[in-house]
């Protein structure tokens, strides 16, 4: 079995509360579940020193809506609350340790300075740009030579 980081535990945690929240016939954890998940799109949009603040007003909102909106006797409505208040919590204390939206595909071509066009150039003189000595690559040798295309 895998292990779930911080980032996997909040988002199975948000759509636990989505998933309780709609389940339940209380209003107050319907408006829960529309919290949790509009949150799970902005993880990914909010960069990494906005997302304790992210944390902050999710869990404010989370807290005023199992505080002051009736969630009644319901298990469904109180595990909604809950489940959301812990993910805006690991929200609100590692959020920032976590990669940018796409970062983790940001590799040698994302650093080259001569820009996308210089890449696409060596592409289309037949080099390959992320292997040998052409521009971008990271080491390795030469890049090997491709046979023009007519």
């Amino acid at each position: 079995m895998t292990r779930l980081g911080s980032r996997g535990w909040v988002l199975a945690l948000l759509a636990l509360s989505a998933t309780a929240g709609f389940a339940s016939s209380v209003e107050a954890a319907t408006g829960l579940a529309l919290l949790a998940a509009a949150t799970i799109p902005a993880l990914f949009a909010v960069p990494p020193r906005g997302r304790p603040v992210l944390g902050v007003v999710v869990a404010g909102c989370g807290l005023v809506g199992a505080l002051f909106g009736d969630l009644g006797d319901g298990a469904a409505a109180w595990i909604s609350a809950a489940s959301l208040t812990v993910a805006a919590v690991i929200i609100t204390v590692r959020g920032a340790t976590w990669p940018r939206l796409g970062r983790r595909y940001d590799g040698v071509l994302g650093e080259h300075a001569g820009g996308p066009v210089d890449l696409w150039r060596a592409l289309d003189r037949g080099e390959d740009p992320t292997v040998g000595d052409s521009p971008g690559a990271s080491g390795g040798g030469p890049a090997p030579k491709a046979d023009p295309v007519d």
